[in-house]
């Protein structure tokens, strides 16, 4: 939002490095829906959206510890083939996505 209208003088690429940096250090912030848009607002106003915590390294984490601690037929998950497969396959998604968000930054103007 404009400084003469109260806000803080950032733009959309602004807010999407706070957004990316919050989820990096698995911080919650609330977010407003309004100034995010192209002159937008969604009804209300405002959402939540909780970052940290289930953003995509800590959604491999976890998954990642649940295969290593839960056991199955005497062995853990993590030893089982297909297990592992679809780890790598979520890690591999990962970063996939990882990289298209940073690429959806860099391709926002800089008004």
């Amino acid at each position: 939002m404009p400084e003469e209208l109260g806000g803080s003088g950032g733009n959309l690429r602004d807010a999407a490095v706070v957004v990316a940096e919050a989820a990096r250090h698995h911080v919650a912030l609330p977010i407003a829906w309004c100034g995010l848009g192209e002159g937008g607002s969604r009804p209300g106003g405002y959402g939540d959206w909780r970052l940290g915590g289930h953003g995509r390294t800590a959604v491999l984490d976890l998954a990642v510890k649940y295969a290593v601690e839960r056991v199955r037929s005497g062995r853990t998950l993590d030893k089982f083939q297909a297990v592992q497969q679809l780890l790598a396959r979520l890690a591999a998604d990962a970063t996939t996505i990882g990289v298209a968000a940073d690429a959806a930054v860099l391709a926002l103007p800089h008004r």
